[in-house]
């Protein structure tokens, strides 16, 4: 008999949040091979129904200043207390609770961001016995995106131990981070895979399907998401490309259009608009068209290694050259070996910029490489294999 998973997530929604896509491909697949599925999520944009059930605050229901205020309040309760004392996460313990007891739900799927949805998790086995698979996407305390402080980082160092302590199985979208756990947390590495973002196949295009956006005989290239707002860091990785620019001559200026879509902070926007073009937030139907009709994308990271952005996957559908930039992270591995694009270090404008002169210079037609081990219908069977084992 298959098993009833519950699905805790904070983003479920794709057409809103990069964060969606891997969880939502999951939710789909298991319902495809016959699980009985739940989902409790924090996504207030998501659509909610018997099987899917959105937790709500006043926080989450609160406008303007007075959403503000209630936030700063349920993060310092947090901080204090932990997600028993987050009325936000309270609710999301009820819910679980109710399903649990009532559809005899057999394991717990809790994937980040955010680490509390984990928390949660481990809440409920203890109280009910419920297995619990642990989905990291991002580093708790190795290689945080966000660097905690004071209490909260006390209770983040609690939460890492309690996950190699009693998560029945963890699961990371990174070697890097599986090392971590096996190797400093001592977890049994039979009980640690490795299960990176991947690609929708109905997303995939092949150069004769597409017709590229060339602007004249420029070179296209495109950003896609956010910077300070997603990473704090990753503006100064942007600052790199903006002097890398400023050192071309006046022609190989005239002769690259760098655009940046998505949600950025005034002082991002000021300093950016001084030789890229800048956009506000588009939906994802049209940064997914815009992304396939770009010569070159960029990927910009700080220096986090363990960091393999769902991005990079959208990227990789469009079969269209990478320019990245960032040192260490492994997105980068990955980008080398399927021959995907180019990798510059941020710290190297010279470079950065002959990158640009090179991209002006040479066919940036679509490249050939083997995406198949990065493709949902791949990846998610290994899901389906430690689901099974429990």
């Amino acid at each position: 008999m298959k098993k009833r998973v519950l699905l805790l997530t904070t983003y479920f929604n794709k057409d809103n949040s990069v964060g969606a896509i891997r969880i939502v491909n999951l939710h789909e697949h298991l319902i495809k091979k016959g699980y009985e599925v739940f989902v409790i999520t924090t996504d207030q944009t998501s659509i909610e129904n018997e099987k899917v059930l959105i937790a709500k605050d006043l926080c989450s229901q609160a406008e303007g200043m007075m959403s503000i205020v209630l936030r700063i309040a349920r993060r310092g309760l947090y901080s204090l207390g932990g997600v028993k004392w987050n009325t936000l996460y309270r609710k999301v313990i009820s819910l679980s609770f109710n399903l649990i007891n009532k559809e005899k739900i057999d394991l717990v799927i809790a994937t980040t961001p955010n680490h509390e949805m984990i928390e949660v998790a481990l809440l409920l086995k203890q109280s009910t016995g419920v297995k619990v698979i642990a989905d990291i996407r991002d580093g708790i305390t190795y290689e945080p995106i966000y660097d905690a402080k004071g209490l909260q980082r006390k209770r983040l160092n609690r939460l890492e131990k309690n996950i190699a302590l009693y998560a029945d199985k963890i699961v990371t979208v990174s070697p890097p981070i599986s090392d971590f756990y096996i190797h400093t947390m001592t977890v049994k590495s039979s009980n640690v895979l490795t299960i990176t973002n991947g690609i929708e196949s109905n997303n995939i295009s092949m150069s004769n399907r597409i017709v590229k956006n060339k602007l004249g005989n420029k070179v296209n290239i495109t950003y896609c998401g956010k910077l300070d707002k997603s990473e704090k860091g990753r503006f100064d990785v942007c600052k790199a490309l903006i002097h890398a620019f400023s050192l071309l001559n006046d022609n190989d200026k005239k002769r690259i259009n760098i655009s940046f879509y998505g949600d950025f902070y005034d002082y991002e926007i000021a300093e950016m608009s001084k030789f890229f073009t800048v956009h506000g937030s588009i939906n994802r139907d049209k940064v997914l068209e815009i992304q396939s009709h770009s010569d070159i994308l960029l990927l910009l990271a700080c220096e986090k290694y363990s960091v393999v952005t769902g991005k990079l996957f959208e990227y990789l559908a469009t079969g269209n050259p990478i320019l990245g930039i960032f040192d260490k992270p492994y997105a980068g591995k990955i980008i080398d070996e399927l021959g995907a694009g180019k990798v510059v270090s941020p710290f190297d404008p010279e470079k950065i910029a002959q990158c640009l002169i090179e991209f002006t210079k040479s066919n940036t037609d679509n490249y050939i490489g083997n995406i198949a081990p990065y493709k949902f219908e791949v990846l998610l069977p290994q899901y389906e294999r430690l689901i099974y084992e429990l």
